[in-house]
């Protein structure tokens, strides 16, 4: 984070709670940002990021980097890449 200067409002780590794929993080940096879930996004690019982020009940995107899914989950959206995900991100800002 100060190697690229990333500023951020909140950070959970694994030394905050249990790790994921329990929904516990994402619902923890929620009530730190006094955000509700349905409110979020999860971004991730593992079964464990889109586990969490459904069972969080939050927005879940999935990065595929053009693999297959190995989980029988569904998340809300499927990207290839960042850039895929900028898109989302814009469309959604409407």
């Amino acid at each position: 984070m100060n190697r690229h200067a990333l500023p951020f409002d909140v950070m959970v780590t694994r030394d905050d709670c249990v790790y994921k794929p329990s929904p516990e993080p994402l619902l923890l940096a929620c009530e730190r940002l006094n955000s509700e879930p349905a409110n979020a996004w999860m971004v991730g690019d593992g079964s464990h990021d889109v586990q969490a982020g459904i069972a969080a009940n939050v927005k879940t995107v999935w990065v595929s980097h053009g693999r297959r899914p190995d989980f029988p989950e569904t998340p809300w959206r499927t990207v290839r890449d960042l850039l895929e995900l900028q898109d989302v991100l814009l469309t959604c800002r409407r």
